[in-house]
């Protein structure tokens, strides 16, 4: 006979107001947002993080998904759309340009213009910004990937 494991569940609004506390290791599924939440033993649901990735931005803060939902069109439409919404985020003397691979091509602010180059796989190479007219150009280092180092060009 095969055997059956269930894990403890409810829809986010019963964990809500329910508020219980999950034993270490514990999980705890949202059964209308798929989200999963693992106990520590000591917090109740809602002092717990996520584990399980979805929709979890507070609104009007950025995350992944809010802003990949937001980059659909490079150029004026995505600075459009995320000036729309996060404009709260942002100095009010700061423009972005894009690239027509809607990567940012320079960002100005207060005066102060950064322009970027990139890598062959995206990411960042350079960044070259001159203040009180000196130049400062800064290579990005990768490893495996992963960002590991920005020095000042020579």
């Amino acid at each position: 006979m095969a055997q059956r494991i269930q894990l403890r569940r409810g829809t986010a609004a019963e964990w809500a107001a329910a508020n219980p506390v999950l034993a270490a290791g514990e999980p705890g599924v949202e059964t209308d947002t798929g989200k999963q939440k693992l106990g520590n033993g000591t917090a109740a649901w809602t002092a717990l993080p996520y584990a399980s990735k979805g929709d979890q931005g507070v609104p009007g803060v950025a995350d992944d998904a809010s802003v990949k939902s937001l980059i659909t069109t490079p150029g004026s439409q995505t600075a459009a759309a995320l000036s729309a919404t996060y404009a709260s985020a942002f100095p009010t003397a700061q423009t972005i340009a894009y690239n027509t691979d809607g990567s940012v091509q320079s960002v100005t602010e207060n005066g102060v213009t950064t322009s970027y180059t990139y890598n062959g796989d995206g990411t960042v190479a350079t960044d070259t910004r001159t203040v009180n007219g000196v130049t400062t150009t800064r290579n990005y280092g990768y490893t495996n990937g992963n960002l590991t180092s920005i020095t000042k060009a020579a």
